[in-house]
């Protein structure tokens, strides 16, 4: 009473969670789940603490606890890029702008990522950037609430949204975003994510490019989309 319930899960058999159990009456619960996703490297092995994965997690961690309401935070295991610092905003909600064309330039798609896609969606901007290719990338930390504002801004700007996900493409990131541009802004999309496959055990780094969601991969989605 007064204060937020920490739950927590792991990974189960081939790859499940474990199921979060129990009467939750109050409304300050915080679940939190950890070896989930491709980051998650090969069986075995010790976990790490969230300090040493290369992620923030004190902002996060922070909102979660004093949020008015049932919050869950996905961790993976493996040493992700920090594309962020301690000054860094963060709240709940709220999507942050990564990359932008300079001098007022148009962009021609809008890259939108969440978790440590966002890197590579960071990444790819670059070499997009590279070819003459304009793209704006906006970090989404939580997808639900969605920053509908954001998301919404960037589609009618760019006309053209990729959202790229380390998850199932079906019921995730990308399908909440697409819900939401159907009913506000519809643009031509692409999903990058986990096609309804089932995940392999293995090198984080060899398992995101064999799921297509390496910046190269990104990239050439992109062009596809604008016909470049």
């Amino acid at each position: 009473e007064g204060g937020a319930a920490v739950v927590h899960a792991r990974r189960g058999y081939r790859g499940r969670v474990d199921g979060v159990r129990g009467p939750v009456g109050g409304r300050h619960l915080v679940a939190h789940a950890h070896q989930l996703g491709l980051g998650t490297g090969k069986a075995g092995g010790a976990l790490r603490r969230r300090e040493e994965t290369g992620g923030r997690g004190a902002p996060e961690l922070a909102d979660a606890a004093a949020h008015d309401g049932p919050v869950y935070l996905r961790f993976g295991r493996s040493e992700v890029p920090v594309f962020t610092t301690p000054d860094t905003p963060f709240a709940i909600g709220k999507a942050l702008t990564l990359w932008q064309p300079e001098g007022g330039a148009k962009p021609k798609v809008a890259i939108l990522g969440t978790g440590s896609m966002s890197y590579n969606a960071l990444a790819a901007a670059r070499a997009l950037h590279a070819d003459g290719i304009e793209a704006v990338v906006i970090h989404v930390p939580t997808v639900q609430p969605l920053d509908e504002a954001a998301i919404v801004s960037a589609a009618r700007e760019a006309g053209r949204v990729i959202t790229v996900e380390e998850h199932q493409v079906a019921g995730g990131f990308g399908s909440a975003v697409a819900e939401l541009l159907a009913r506000k802004c519809p643009v031509p999309m692409e999903f990058i994510g986990i096609q309804d496959e089932f995940g392999q055990s293995g090198n984080p780094d060899e398992l995101i490019e064999h799921y297509g969601l390496a910046a190269a991969h990104i990239a050439e989605v992109a062009r596809r989309l604008i016909g470049a």
